[in-house]
């Protein structure tokens, strides 16, 4: 833990999550991790790692031939998809390939876990659209940050808290569970998140990300510019929005975040969300799954650029 990154959970709450059987890192993802320590690490090391394993070299590879990497000469090895990507965007990537699974986790104490994944993931796909405008040398991270976020929600159902007792797939949402949280716990996902994150060794500004990402507030205090924290509050924020098809209760204040977080006016951000679409189906190839959300961006993106026309006097 870094300096700059403080983690205080109360008493009780931390035990619980020592005594829980909580998700445990493949052997891969800790030696990835451990090349973000080493001052010497290269390519060669980190394919060394992954090339063993198909499904993550077979996700590098596609990833480098993605339209977002593409060269002329199409990437055919594991060698020549890193040497494409460079090294932080192929640990990130194969990271996020060792981590994914993790994340899925098993239906438990009432908790919705296809709806926290869904929010994960299109977290993530909003994270790689926001990165394409404004981060574009930090998209890889961002994006497995912004998939991370809700990973407390995880820690918290196997530490069998019973907070989300009752809370099904249909009334499922993200503010709600962090209402529960925060009434129950005094604490919310985020926090614990960041501490799970923490007992893995993850790099501090992945903590300190998943620490702040149910607080825009902050996220907005601490910003000179459009950063690392920022845009992985935003991705979670623009999940929201994605996820309920109709007006969003608290639209405004989402808008008021989301503007001041990215550092633009609303139709900027609302174009940044429709451009979100096209990041769906190499976030669907990456992490193969199929979310099946088009339907429903097409219905936000409906109401978001409604909410962007000024009011018309009816009397």
């Amino acid at each position: 833990m870094g300096p700059n990154v403080s983690i205080s959970l109360n008493d009780d709450l931390r035990e619980q999550l020592l005594a829980a059987r909580l998700p445990s890192l493949p052997a891969v993802a800790i030696q990835l991790l451990g090349l973000a320590r080493s001052a010497s690490a290269n390519i060669a090391q980190l394919a060394e790692i992954v090339g063993n394993d198909p499904a993550i070299s077979a996700a590098l590879v596609h990833m480098a031939n993605s339209a977002a990497y593409r060269r002329i000469r199409p990437a055919q090895t594991l060698a020549q998809a890193t040497s494409y990507l460079g090294f932080e965007r192929s640990r990130a990537r194969a990271l996020s390939a060792t981590l994914i699974p993790v994340l899925r986790g098993t239906e438990k104490h009432g908790l919705c876990y296809k709806a926290v994944w869904r929010r994960s993931l299109l977290a993530g796909v909003c994270a790689r659209a926001i990165c394409r405008r404004l981060l574009p040398e930090d998209t890889e991270e961002v994006f497995l940050a912004s998939v991370l976020q809700d990973v407390g929600i995880i820690a918290l159902a196997q530490a069998d808290e019973g907070v989300y007792a009752g809370m099904g797939c249909e009334d499922y949402t993200h503010a709600e569970a962090v209402r529960r949280e925060r009434s129950a716990l005094k604490e919310d996902h985020a926090a614990v998140g960041a501490w799970l994150l923490d007992q893995w060794d993850f790099p501090d500004r992945f903590v300190r990300a998943v620490q702040i990402s149910n607080n825009p507030a902050l996220a907005r205090a601490a910003m000179d510019e459009v950063d690392f924290n920022n845009a992985v509050v935003a991705a979670g924020l623009l999940a929201d929005l994605w996820m309920q098809t109709g007006r969003h209760p608290e639209l405004d204040v989402y808008k008021d975040d989301l503007c001041e977080l990215l550092n633009l006016d609303w139709e900027r951000v609302v174009s940044i969300f429709a451009e979100a679409a096209s990041e769906l189906p190499l976030v669907e190839a990456l992490c193969d799954v199929r979310l099946d959300d088009t339907t429903n961006i097409q219905l936000a993106l409906t109401t978001l650029r409604e909410s962007s026309e000024p009011e018309t006097d009816s009397g």
